[in-house]
């Protein structure tokens, strides 16, 4: 039985960019039978005024911003579903550390991603990419539905990589797939290049394998077998193609209702595996993309989690 105080966390801006991400945040939150808390981030300001005066002026302007922002957010929240338990929260920091901090005690984190041009994307590393690296629990990127064609049959795809990371995104790609009621495949990519395919133990030339013989580390098999053994009715799929992850992932999320990706960083054993696989998925996928970075991992094997302060639109707004 799901707790109905704990909250899904969706992270909103004055740009508008999260709309998308407050209707799937919602949505997830009233199948998992949780609350849904709207979370605002005011990034602190240098002063151009010695006295500090313009620095008040303009926070004050922001907050009265970032209320209206998230008041409407949770009206749409609750269009979704107008039973859900939907509250909001004004916070202040740094953006990473703020929404790291107030996720210590959330199932799932998920934000708005804005398009961005390709030399942007290259000049400025992915908040979800970094967030993922901090926050103790899956975070979840929502493109624009404007940005995503119409979906074809649904079904979670799960990009498998060793590791603890690895290890959780399948477990959670497992859960999320029964939620859904759809059906799960996992996709264990092996590179085209000799070099690489050494260092991963696959056998130079290998074809593309299905079924279990796709999944080479022992830790997944397993992960596999309890899923299955869990979700005895969950159709899952194995598959073990070659070639360029981010090229067959991105393939893959055409018409997914998810695709979950493990993200533990750059490995120096596997140099090809999920920072830049990552960093090439998020900006292109199409369909919600659920990150759970090595914290995450953390978290899932038995980490204690505290949660942060917040402040609340009616809080805010008295502040103002």
């Amino acid at each position: 039985m799901a707790d109905p105080s704990t909250r899904v966390l969706v992270a909103v801006d004055a740009a508008g960019s999260a709309t998308d991400a407050v209707e799937w945040a919602a949505a997830e939150a009233s199948a998992r039978g949780l609350g849904l808390r709207v979370v605002h981030v005011l990034r602190p300001t240098p002063s151009l005024d010695p006295s500090g005066f313009d620095t008040y002026a303009r926070l004050r302007t922001a907050a009265a911003v970032a209320v209206e922002v998230l008041e409407q957010a949770m009206d749409r929240a609750r269009l979704v579903d107008s039973d859900l338990n939907v509250d909001g929260a004004l916070l202040r920091g740094p953006v990473i550390r703020t929404l790291s901090e107030a996720a210590l005690s959330a199932p799932l984190l998920v934000v708005g991603r804005r398009h961005r041009s390709a030399p942007r994307r290259l000049l400025s590393p992915s908040v979800a990419g970094r967030l993922a690296a901090r926050t103790p629990c899956p975070v979840v990127v929502v493109r624009h539905r404007d940005l995503v064609p119409m979906p074809t049959p649904p079904r979670v795809v799960v990009g498998v990589t060793p590791g603890p990371a690895g290890l959780a995104a399948v477990e959670f790609g497992f859960a999320a797939a029964a939620q859904r009621g759809v059906p799960l495949a996992l996709v264990h990519v092996a590179p085209e290049d000799a070099t690489l395919n050494a260092l991963a133990g696959v056998p130079h030339g290998s074809p593309a394998t299905t079924g279990e013989a796709a999944v080479r580390d022992p830790e997944i098999r397993a992960a596999l077998t309890a899923g299955q053994q869990q979700f005895p009715d969950l159709d899952v799929s194995v598959a073990g193609p070659v070639g360029d992850a981010a090229t067959v992932l991105l393939r893959e999320s055409a018409g997914a209702a998810l695709l979950v990706l493990g993200s533990a960083g750059r490995s120096p054993r596997r140099p090809w595996e999920l920072r830049s696989v990552g960093q090439r998925l998020l900006p292109a996928a199409q369909c919600p993309v659920a990150v759970v970075g090595s914290a995450a991992a953390r978290t899932r094997l038995g980490g204690g989690a505290r949660g942060g302060q917040s402040r609340s639109p009616a809080d805010a707004r008295k502040a103002l």
